[in-house]
């Protein structure tokens, strides 16, 4: 596992608090600790933007794998690392460019996948007329998909609410009502940027985030809100 040089890492500190999830159409809350006598916990993670299969996206982001093969083993070696097989991974979009990469990996991750495409995924509105499509198939390898997502008080969704360098897709971007926002989309521009966290993978150590370090981050961007009032 790698560190990427110039980003913003928190030490993971398992909490045992409620979470909330929309599924689109009811509210779900599940707890972090199932039961002592379970045997197992359950918790939820964020990431982005592996780009599974994707060769140039080593040179585009720099990234610090020789091939593309190297690069497609530890993204998964490092996602099984970390990812229960009982815990939820929210995966905010831009996971493979073709189809035939999302059928080789996909099943090969552990954890409950709830995908929020992105614009590289085959499902996403701008490759259907502004409605996700495809779903029959992204169906098979992810347990629910969606354009965005409302999670614990945070609006889910792939890209940002603005970017001062990149005006793409200004159809397609998340409505800003005053949520903190998980994201991601712009690689390694910003971990943290205003109400934007980037859960992509080229800013947290090209490994899922745990929801306890989206929690810090949360708490710092809400006391610096309170400050500047």
């Amino acid at each position: 596992m790698r560190r990427n040089r110039g980003c913003l890492y928190l030490t993971v500190m398992p909490t045992g608090t409620d979470t909330n999830f929309s599924d689109g159409n009811s509210i779900y809350c599940k707890k972090h600790l199932i039961s002592h006598s379970s045997g197992f916990k359950m918790t939820n993670w964020f990431t982005s933007d592996h780009h599974f299969g994707h060769a140039k996206i080593i040179q585009y982001c720099d990234r610090p794998f020789e091939t593309v093969e190297q690069m497609n083993e530890e993204l998964v070696q490092n996602w099984n690392a970390l990812v229960g097989d009982n815990d939820t991974v929210y995966y905010l979009g831009d996971f493979s460019l073709k189809s035939s990469a999302m059928e080789e990996f996909a099943p090969r991750l552990k954890g409950r996948k709830v995908l929020i495409a992105g614009n590289h995924d085959g499902c996403h509105p701008s490759n259907h007329e502004g409605k996700l499509g495809n779903l029959a198939l992204y169906r098979k390898y992810f347990d629910a998909v969606h354009e965005d997502l409302e999670w614990d008080g945070l609006h889910l969704h792939h890209m940002p609410y603005h970017d001062d360098v990149d005006h793409r897709y200004p159809e397609y971007r998340p409505i800003d009502a005053g949520l903190i926002l998980l994201h991601g989309h712009v690689h390694q521009r910003w971990t943290v940027n205003g109400r934007q966290i980037n859960v992509g993978v080229d800013v947290w150590n090209y490994e899922p985030v745990h929801e306890s370090e989206i929690r810090k981050l949360v708490a710092q961007i809400e006391s610096q809100s309170v400050d500047c009032d």
